[in-house]
């Protein structure tokens, strides 16, 4: 069974971040330990895929690389079995995503909007995974589709990659996005390179449901579609 290694990026001090972040949080409750491991970076004002590329290294071989959110709070205390078992079927394992990739779409499970401006979205049966969300009743579960699934595209939230494989394959997140659509170059990159890619049933609540269309955003979609041309 491989070591899992979390790797996050957080804006808050150390003190703060365990205190604070919904992740913190949920790691001191599962408990770190030898076979699960941190990989912080506080006080964080880089993109993401340049804090992600420091980890992918040889020291690092070995092990299962989790990149998570720090707005995410894993409820699932299987955590290390359950990544150790999607390991064995896929080489990257998120647990949001999509099996298809539609030209023009706005997102992993977004192919458009409609005429009042709202999202459309795809067909439930190219979509797939579970993801809570915080509501003021309570966490409210999202489905997308069945789970474990083969895809095309992951949600960014948590992206779990046998590290090893991504040094084989000389892979590496494109350093020219930031915070939004690394996610679906990376896990497209992956696919074309003839790694697996899939989501794996784990339960976790996330915090934010992104900054889908705000000006940051629409700027790296436009680089996406660029570099995907």
């Amino acid at each position: 069974m491989k070591d899992i290694v979390v790797v996050t990026a957080s804006r808050y001090q150390e003190q703060a971040f365990w205190k604070s972040t919904l992740l913190g949080q949920s790691l001191k409750r599962i408990a770190l330990s030898g076979s699960l491991r941190i990989i912080p970076f506080f006080e964080n004002s880089l993109g993401l895929p340049v804090v992600y590329n420091r980890t992918l290294v040889n020291e690092n071989r070995d092990v299962i690389l989790l990149f998570v959110h720090d707005d995410v709070y894993i409820d699932d205390y299987w955590l290390v079995e359950r990544l150790n078992e999607a390991s064995e079927k896929f080489d990257i394992i998120g647990i949001a995503g999509s099996s298809r990739i539609v030209a023009g779409q706005l997102a992993w499970p977004v192919l458009g909007l409609d005429a009042d401006g709202k999202p459309v979205w795809d067909d439930a049966a190219y979509l797939s995974g579970r993801v809570a969300h915080p509501e003021k009743t309570g966490a409210v579960v999202s489905v997308y589709g069945e789970s474990p699934k083969e895809c095309k595209q992951l949600d960014g939230l948590f992206i779990a990659v046998d590290c090893a494989k991504l040094l084989d394959k000389g892979i590496r997140f494109d350093e020219r996005f930031d915070f939004h659509c690394y996610d679906l170059d990376f896990s497209r990159t992956c696919a074309d390179a003839g790694l697996k890619v899939g989501t794996w049933p784990i339960a976790v609540t996330h915090a934010s449901g992104g900054n889908f269309g705000s000006p940051e955003w629409r700027n790296m979609l436009q680089l996406y579609r660029q570099k995907w041309a």
